[in-house]
């Protein structure tokens, strides 16, 4: 064989290990899905990609999970605002669990009351999302009835941001992680009365490989407060938790108290291939 022809057969097998590369790196790539929505800026995204849920809204440049008048008491309102698609739990051949991350910008307002309620929550349910009919306040319209043991679709694990103290609650102000109940929360980290005002920012992350759920929250509005995080590991296997397919979005509720629980922008990340149906990401 010719010298020419021994370094063309190098350059074509270099050539083939680089393409090789370069489409594991792009399947690696393309494995991943993520969104993002800056309420602030509408033509940035589609709003046939959310579903609105009760008195859920948006308004002007904010989502309103629970009634919008501002400066009026209302009570009893409850919202959901989710991603209006299936968003990939585990692979149901591969059993392969997603690991994410989300983050959102946020804003709890009261007017002036000497008790405010009820909390607002980052959630993960059968898909598609479904406010119930009795879903109050004190469950943060992520149950209905007692709140305690939901199974099948009304299953959930959810990171409350929670502003009153019910009978099961430890105290007024604190951050929570529930599976399957609001009323018997995997863990919980209090607060002082008053924390969960003004705008705040959340840094939520799953790693399916520790299990471990981890809620960051950060006070805008209220720099003399340190950061804090609420964390648990989740029950193995994950995959019974939740279908394999599942909702992902923002509840609150108001019941005798009133607040306004607002989403100033909202991203979403994930490691499993997101489906596709047509949709544009």
């Amino acid at each position: 064989m010719s010298p020419t022809s021994i370094l063309l057969l190098h350059h074509l097998y270099a050539t083939c290990c680089f393409l090789f590369s370069y489409n594991v790196v792009a399947q690696s790539a393309a494995s991943a899905f993520s969104f993002s929505f800056d309420f602030s800026n509408g033509s940035i995204y589609r709003s046939d990609d959310l579903l609105f849920e009760g008195n859920a809204s948006l308004n002007g440049k904010l989502v309103d999970l629970t009634c919008n008048t501002e400066g009026e008491s209302r009570q009893g309102c409850q919202g959901r605002m989710s991603y209006n698609h299936p968003v990939p739990f585990y692979d149901t051949r591969t059993r392969e669990v997603a690991s994410f991350s989300t983050r959102f910008n946020f804003v709890i307002k009261g007017f002036n009351q000497s008790i405010a309620a009820d909390g607002m929550a980052f959630f993960l349910s059968s898909f598609p999302s479904v406010l119930p009919l009795d879903a109050g306040g004190s469950t943060l319209g992520l149950h209905g009835g007692d709140g305690m043991n939901a199974k099948g679709a009304d299953r959930i694990i959810a990171v409350e941001f929670d502003k009153f103290r019910n009978y099961f609650d430890p105290s007024s102000d604190h951050i929570v992680i529930d599976i399957n109940t609001v009323k018997a929360s995997a863990n919980t980290t209090t607060l002082p009365n008053g924390s969960l005002r003004g705008a705040m920012t959340a840094t939520i992350t799953f790693n399916s490989t520790t299990r471990m759920l981890v809620a960051t929250l950060q006070f805008d509005d209220n720099p003399s407060l340190d950061p804090v995080q609420v964390s648990t590991e989740l029950p193995d296997p994950v995959t019974d938790l939740l279908p394999s397919e599942v909702a992902v979005g923002f509840s609150a509720a108001t019941g005798r108290y009133f607040e306004l629980h607002r989403i100033i922008s909202w991203s979403f990340n994930s490691t499993l291939p997101f489906k596709q149906q047509g949709i544009k990401l």
